[in-house]
């Protein structure tokens, strides 16, 4: 053994070129793997505490329930942890800012990581904690102790499951400011206000209105948070009757968890390819040394040399570069992780300063990474040389077994490329295993370039989002927020319109009105899954479906020709008969099938059906009303991701404009969108920005451009990224290529001697394995851009297939071949190529023909 020990370093020692390359291939495989999951775990777990600090360490929200089902959450034994407070409805200010009012409950705060900033909580009936932010946007002073009047909203389902509003005003007096982590502001929330309620004794709201909120936290880990929430969901809807899901997991916590736990547990595709190719790259020089040393082997095996001492000088060389090349990848993996984890974002919150975090787990992945790769490239090595005889030994040559064969199509390339092309041919295929297992080794680069970056390119993301595609070319949306308004109260005027009119680039304007209200159903109408989904009951006379009626002017109904399935257009001209016409979209969300189905059974062009929708009355306060409208065409499924704003899960009933203001009696559109001129779009947005945001901060502006922009910042740091790892991997194929021709030109001295004194010239040489290195290059591009292209392809296909099942849309993605990135790859593979040749020119320059025939192969 201690002989073997000696051989294998000797062995190693003599050939430092490829020592070497066997140690950058596997400190970059094990650099890139550490390095990566580093970065993932450091970022997860980041997150993860995020949102600990943020939104709370519990698992399950519930909201709107009774007393009842409150009791048997808190008293459930899943539980360690309950908090919660009675649900007050909602507080509206004169402008229509909605707030959320529940009962003062210190613990319920707590777990929601609400902290007071100024004042007390309240402790007596009529005063009030608010929110700061709600306290900022509203525009109001912080001054404690003084009397804010606010109207009070409650929602709810009477006996008959018949939705109706209690509303009245109040006045409170603010007794203290309450605060959250600002970073849950930056995404969407809802503001809430706290007030002091005793059970049985409050009068703010009627008693039997009183509903709860509340949050809990598992005994177990959180992984069971989503099942459980879904079964308490299924057990109470039975016996609370509710159309939406109101026990619910903590989902950004959730998300967080399983990011965390795959960061801990997975490898991805691309550190898949670095292994692959490091793989190739060790595998190769094995086979190159095992060919050099086989001369030696033979000689050591006629002294006596046994299968198992040959095979230990091999398995020690494996070792020592395995030791060498892991802990140098570890070394580097955590300098490459401190300067990826500035590039790289793998989550869905972004971080000023990312802790960076080095586990055992992720030490313990390199070092397997590393045993893995170093193995699988070996094993076949040292159990070929054990099975060398002496004889084959000293008359072995680089070549495959079997003799080469003219084949058909050789005479076609001596035409084409002339005879150094046959040669080059020849040369290139005349080992197989190294021939092939080069090539690969560049293609593994060339399909994740090809593939992520036309990804990054041509950004098909764009076409998926329906908060994108539905908003026009170069226009400007202008609503309000739709989680702290109540859009019965707030809307824009026609005065805010000639102000937009009078900005210079400003092309048109388009308005939308719109109320959230239902459908009246009987319970047979429905289709059975629609009314499981909601836990509708056929016990009641009257089902009340949630639909939103939308207003729009004749010029945009006519724009909507496209997704009509059946029927015509109800403009404000041509009304027949005593109720108006309306086009519906008749379908809802399954989860179960991924795809929109029908919600109404039976529906027919020229069917009356009724709605019910908010309205205002002469004091200010909402009621329902009940209208009805003839239905007039039916809109297909693409509607809910090209016409609606949002992927909505309700049905939309769509008529003009002025039914709807006639229906609600307002004067005013939740929406405007204005079409602007391509170059000063930004211009108009800054306008805009200037003219409401000041004045009203629950106003917003969106743009296709702005969404666009977002999508297309990310697919940059895709592209960034793809480059940094597609640098790495072709640093390995590098190095596989560059070993592979400066073996062959050591193994064909004899053979270039040879040439040269049959009269081939240095030029013709040369002319010679640079056509060799190009066989390697288009070879491994082809294979990169079949693979490439095929997995791009299959992509667009995949996503258009899903797009058209789950909501009818064909070629919702452009499908473009990746042929500029097919282009960019093969000049980048003979570059590659060309340079590892360029490398090793002096070889053949210096080459003596009388000293190079004295050389055996």
């Amino acid at each position: 053994m201690k002989q073997s020990l000696i051989l294998a370093i000797a062995y190693l020692k003599k050939q430092k070129s490829r020592t070497t390359a066997l140690i950058i291939g596997i400190t970059l495989a094990v650099m890139l793997v550490f390095g990566f999951n580093v970065i993932r775990e450091s970022q997860s777990k980041n997150q993860l505490e995020s949102i600990y600090k943020t939104h709370g360490s519990y698992d399950i929200t519930f909201n709107n329930v009774n007393k009842d089902v409150a009791s048997k959450l808190e008293n459930d034994k899943a539980f360690k942890n309950s908090s919660e407070s009675a649900d007050l409805g909602e507080i509206l200010d004169e402008n229509g800012a909605l707030i959320e009012l529940n009962a003062s409950n210190e613990n319920y705060l707590n777990q929601n990581m609400y902290s007071l900033k100024k004042g007390r909580l309240p402790q007596k009936e009529g005063e009030i904690a608010l929110e700061e932010k709600s306290i900022e946007r509203m525009g109001l002073s912080t001054d404690l102790n003084q009397d804010l009047k606010f109207k009070i909203k409650k929602e709810y389902k009477d006996k008959n499951n018949i939705n109706q509003v209690f509303m009245k005003e109040h006045k409170f007096k603010l007794v203290g400011i309450v605060e959250r982590p600002s970073k849950v502001y930056d995404e969407p929330y809802n503001l809430r206000a706290f007030t002091y309620f005793e059970e049985g004794k409050s009068n703010l709201i009627p008693d039997n209105l009183i509903t709860y909120d509340g949050v809990l936290t598992l005994k177990s880990d959180h992984s069971g948070a989503t099942n459980k929430a879904n079964e308490f969901d299924k057990m109470y809807k039975s016996t609370y009757t509710t159309d939406e899901s109101f026990i619910s997991e903590n989902s950004l916590l959730v998300i967080a968890l399983d990011q965390y736990n795959s960061s801990t547990q997975s490898v991805d595709h691309t550190e898949i390819l670095v292994i692959i190719t490091a793989i190739f790259l060790i595998y190769n020089i094995f086979n190159i040394s095992l060919t050099e040393m086989i001369n030696q082997i033979g000689m050591l095996k006629t002294i006596g040399a046994s299968k198992k001492h040959i095979r230990m000088i091999i398995a020690f060389q494996s070792f020592i570069v395995l030791i060498i090349g892991t802990v140098l990848g570890i070394l580097l993996g955590i300098v490459f992780s401190y300067i990826g984890i500035k590039i790289y974002n793998y989550l869905f919150m972004d971080f000023n300063k990312v802790i960076l975090y080095i586990s055992f787990n992720n030490i313990l992945l390199a070092i397997k990474v590393g045993v893995f790769t170093v193995f699988i490239s070996s094993a076949i090595q040292i159990y070929s040389a054990g099975k060398i005889s002496p004889i084959n030994a000293l008359r072995k040559v680089d070549k495959s077994s079997g003799k080469q064969k003219n084949r058909f199509y050789h005479k076609w390339i001596r035409k084409i490329f002339g005879i150094s092309g046959e040669m080059a041919y020849k040369n290139v295929w005349r080992n197989k295993v190294k021939a092939i297992v080069s090539i690969l080794a560049i293609s593994m680069g060339g399909i994740l370039f090809i593939n992520d970056m036309s990804k990054a390119r041509n950004n098909p993301f764009k076409y998926m989002d329906p908060k994108i595609v539905s908003i026009p070319q170069d226009s400007l949306n202008l609503k309000y927020d739709i989680y702290n308004t109540d859009e019965n109260f707030v809307g824009y005027t026609d005065k805010d319109i000639e102000q937009i009119l009078k900005i210079d680039g400003v092309k048109d304007i388009n308005t939308k009105v719109y109320s959230n209200g239902f459908i009246n159903m009987n319970p047979e109408s429905l289709q059975k899954a629609y009314k499981e989904k909601y836990g509708f009951s056929d016990k009641y006379k009257v089902i009340e479906c949630s639909m939103k009626i939308k207003g729009y002017d004749d010029k945009q109904l006519n724009s909507f020709k496209e997704f009509i399935d059946k029927g015509t257009i109800p403009l404000s001209s041509n009304k027949v008969g005593q109720y108006p016409n309306a086009m519906v979209f008749n379908y809802y969300y399954c989860p179960k099938e991924y795809r929109y189905k029908e919600a109404i059974k039976g529906l027919k062009i020229g069917d009356i059906i009724e709605v019910k929708v908010p309205v205002l009355n002469e004091k200010n306060i909402i009621e329902y009303k009940n209208s009805k409208i003839r239905v007039s065409a039916f809109l297909n499924t693409t509607w809910s991701l090209k016409g609606s704003d949002v992927v909505e899960d309700n049905l939309d009933v769509i008529v003009p404009q002025k039914e709807v203001t006639n229906y609600t009696g307002k004067n005013t559109y939740n929406e405007i969108f204005v079409k602007s001129q391509t170059d000063k779009s930004s211009n108009i947005n800054k306008k805009l920005s200037n003219m409401f945001n000041e004045k009203d901060s629950f106003k917003t502006i969106d743009s296709r451009f702005a969404r666009e922009k977002k999508v297309e910042d990310g697919m940059k740091e895709l592209m960034q990224t793809t480059l940094i790892e597609v640098s790495f991997l072709l640093l390995i194929a590098g190095l596989n290529i560059f070993i592979t021709i400066k073996t062959n030109f050591l193994i064909r001295m004899n053979e270039f001697a040879t040439l040269r004194a049959l009269g081939m010239g240095i030029k013709q040489i040369k002319i010679m394995i640079l056509k060799e290195s190009l066989i390697y290059a288009l070879t491994s591009s082809v294979i990169a851009i079949v693979i490439g292209g095929y997995n791009n392809f299959n992509f667009l296909i995949i996503a258009n297939e899903m797009y058209k099942h789950g909501f009818g849309s064909n070629n919702t993605i452009p499908i473009k071949l990746p042929i500029l990135e097919a282009i960019e790859f093969t000049i980048i593979a003979i570059v590659m190529c060309i340079l590892a040749t360029y490398v090793s020119k002096k070889k053949i320059e210096k080459l003596n023909i009388v000293e190079g025939l004295k050389i055996k192969e």
